[in-house]
């Protein structure tokens, strides 16, 4: 509730003990007019509690709020303690490249659990493309070297992941973020099979 809910509730209260004080020296003189006085009073009373209730309503829903909020906080991150494949899988998630993360083991696209990540053509990029070195040989030999513009085919790398519903979404990688990819794969893969894990029923005993 804002500012400007508390100083109408004041307001209602001020007006309430003002029409009381009037009604109570119209008593011997005019009691129909502090009849109706007496009214408007009991009417601003009600308006003033109403409103210092919605109040205490919205105080006591943002103090809830806050509370669930550091539990669920609290409930992560003691999930994330047991799990620290997550973190480590969200931590190689570099800024606007669309790589899933995980929280408490589900990804926007589905759980984490029983999931297969494997990075796809990762040594395209490495490939000279023929056509360009071709074409560089004769600008080099008439330039003394300096005309060659050889460059790397980036070729098209990508993360596939298998999800245990069979759906499959690829995401891809640029020839810079190769390294960081195989370590998403990595902890991606190690965070699915430890949740495969801890699905499983344990051994009997004896």
């Amino acid at each position: 509730m804002g500012w400007i809910d508390k100083m109408d509730a004041s307001n209602a209260k001020a007006r309430a003990e003002r029409l009381s004080k009037r009604a109570a020296k119209l008593e011997q003189t005019d009691l129909e007019k502090a009849r109706r006085l007496t009214e408007e009073a009991g009417q601003a009373r009600q308006a003033y509690d109403a409103k210092l209730k919605e109040i205490e309503d919205e105080q006591a829903a943002k103090t809830q709020a806050a509370a669930d909020k550091a539990a669920a906080k609290a409930s992560l991150n003691a999930y994330r303690a047991a799990h620290p494949h997550e973190q480590a899988m969200n931590r190689r998630v570099p800024p606007l490249v669309g790589w899933p993360k995980a929280e408490a083991g589900r990804t926007r696209y589905g759980p984490v659990r029983a999931a297969q990540a494997e990075l796809f053509n990762a040594d395209a990029h490495k490939a000279w493309t023929a056509t360009r070195l071709v074409s560089n040989a004769t600008v080099g030999i008439a330039s003394g070297g300096l005309g060659m513009t050889g460059r790397k085919n980036k070729g098209k790398a990508q993360i596939n992941i298998t999800f245990e519903n069979g759906m499959v979404h690829s995401f891809p990688v640029k020839p810079e973020k190769l390294a960081v990819a195989r370590g998403f794969v990595a902890a991606f893969n190690a965070y699915s099979e430890q949740l495969v894990r801890e699905s499983q029923p344990p051994a009997p005993q004896g």
